[in-house]
């Protein structure tokens, strides 16, 4: 070992006792360097974990939105009879207003709501009150 650190030093134009210095620095920090590593490392654990958590309840909250409209087509289909043919234009203009309508209430909703169930909570509660 003597002799690589002698060799070493003559190649970058040190002293010995520098080279083991700098060996020992480089040690040293490199020690340091895995200990910030492994906090980093514990960091990024922590923040995929929540990121994990959040796609979880987003996944959920899709799956309740896609059985609410499942339902609420299969409801709509099986209890609305076809429209006679005279009928019809007249249903389709109501139709475009109405659906004007929905679409600004669903962009108030995303702009202004804190999720799917709090919208479910708030429409229970002024279905309950309603009913009073």
């Amino acid at each position: 070992m003597r002799d690589r650190v002698r060799d070493v030093a003559k190649e970058r134009g040190i002293l010995e006792s520098a080279a083991v210095r700098t060996a020992l620095q480089s040690f040293i920090k490199h020690d340091q360097q895995m200990d910030e590593l492994s906090g980093l490392e514990k960091r990024v654990v922590g923040s995929l974990t929540r990121l994990m958590k959040d796609v979880r309840l987003v996944r959920n909250d899709l799956h309740l939105a896609m059985a609410m409209i499942n339902v609420l087509a299969e409801t709509y289909l099986l209890h609305t009879p076809p429209l006679p043919d005279s009928a019809r234009d007249p249903a389709a203009a109501s139709a475009v207003d109405r659906h004007r309508k929905f679409t600004r209430r669903v962009v108030a909703q995303l702009q202004g709501g804190e999720g799917l169930w709090s919208d479910l909570a708030e429409a229970e509660e002024e279905g309950a009150g309603a009913s009073s």
